[in-house]
């Protein structure tokens, strides 16, 4: 565990000297640490940022193999999203011959509000567009008549979507959202709220397209990179949904309303996670501009990488208390809670049967 440790705070030491301004590097690294490092840069899906920054800063000390990944990467990557643009194009103008307006989010929205130095530099694995549930069958039957095809059911069932379609052409799906967030986070950002306060645009295409606000862009980073991908309960660093935090403050500035954004995450029980997803956030890429984490706070949820000394020790008590946390937040979330005690009891249900038909087999009987 010491040398998982280890590496992880080297990893994130060293994105924070990359992103540094100016960049700061304490020592040199071998090829077989550089590669270590690029591949966890891939894991968290945060290769593209870190490969711009190494070859915008030009650092003296890094191989050149190193520099023809980063070339490569960012080359690939653009390729990719040329052709993810082209499939938001196509799936737009379909919608909008049908007569809807789609709402495109998270990654998608990204490209489309320019919110990367460049696009190459964000990641995607898919498209997410939030589509009112009324209009589902409409939305389903104008993307198949351009071309999209349904995928099995049995292969992706999620309680927030209505449908995954996919242009097989270029191989890129398209997740079609009936809400933004899963069940049990709904209460953060109700898909009504979200709609009421949607941006609309309108691309040189004709494409007529609408993304949430800034503020509400900022709540679904939050979210998904705390919440929904279980992040904050494993004490896991979301670094791709940090950066983008990052980026989202560097390009709306007084736009975000974050006075609305704690209010959402503590009426729902999560400002815990807000705050140490703003704080990591800045630790990180801004260092210059740390939001106000209480001591108290950071002791108590076991905050990975909030402390400027002794952070082994912290990212090791996050570890350890990780089952803890868990348990408070089941505690405080009635949905959370009851369904946790729905498993429980189907789990006794099952051990009494098991139980009795053992019990009843002629081997399990005491001999008289």
């Amino acid at each position: 565990m010491a040398d998982t440790v280890e590496l992880q705070l080297r990893n994130l030491d060293l994105i924070r000297q990359i992103f540094s301004t100016p960049p700061a590097r304490e020592d040199s690294l071998s090829e077989a640490q550089w590669a270590k490092f690029l591949e966890f840069s891939e894991s968290h899906l945060f290769a593209g940022p870190v490969a711009a920054s190494i070859l915008a800063e030009e650092l003296t000390d890094v191989p050149e193999l190193v520099y023809r990944f980063c070339t490569s990467i960012l080359e690939l990557n653009g390729i990719r999203n040329r052709q993810i643009m082209s499939v938001i194009e196509d799936a737009g103008l379909a919608l909008n011959e049908s007569g809807i307006t789609p709402v495109f989010f998270k990654g998608a929205a990204a490209l489309l509000c320019d919110i990367y130095a460049e696009p190459s530099h964000r990641f995607l694995s898919d498209i997410d567009l939030l589509i009112p549930d009324m209009l589902g069958d409409q939305a389903i039957e104008a993307l198949e008549n351009a071309g999209f095809v349904r995928t099995d059911p049995n292969d992706f069932v999620v309680p927030h979507c209505i449908e995954v379609m996919v242009c097989k052409r270029r191989g890129v799906a398209i997740d079609l959202h009936r809400e933004i967030l899963i069940p049990e986070l709904q209460l953060i950002l109700p898909c009504t709220d979200m709609l009421a306060n949607i941006e609309k645009r309108r691309l040189p295409s004709g494409l007529r397209f609408a993304v949430p606000s800034p503020t509400h862009q900022v709540v679904i980073n939050v979210a998904h990179g705390q919440l929904q991908d279980r992040s904050y309960l494993w004490n896991f660093q979301p670094l791709k949904y940090l950066y983008e935090l990052h980026r989202l403050e560097k390009r709306y500035q007084d736009a975000i309303k974050w006075e609305e954004v704690t209010s959402r995450f503590a009426t729902a029980g999560h400002r815990a996670p807000l705050e140490q997803h703003r704080y990591q956030a800045a630790r990180l890429f801004d260092t210059d501009n740390l939001p106000d984490v209480s001591f108290r706070v950071r002791l108590k949820y076991g905050c990975t990488v909030l402390m400027t000394e002794n952070e082994a020790i912290f990212w090791v008590y996050g570890r350890l208390f990780s089952p803890f946390v868990w348990l408070r937040d089941v505690l405080s979330d009635r949905v959370r809670l009851r369904r946790t005690l729905r498993e429980i009891r189907r789990f006794s249900w099952w051990r009494e049967r098991v139980r009795r038909f053992f019990s009843s087999q002629p081997h399990a009987m005491k001999s008289r």
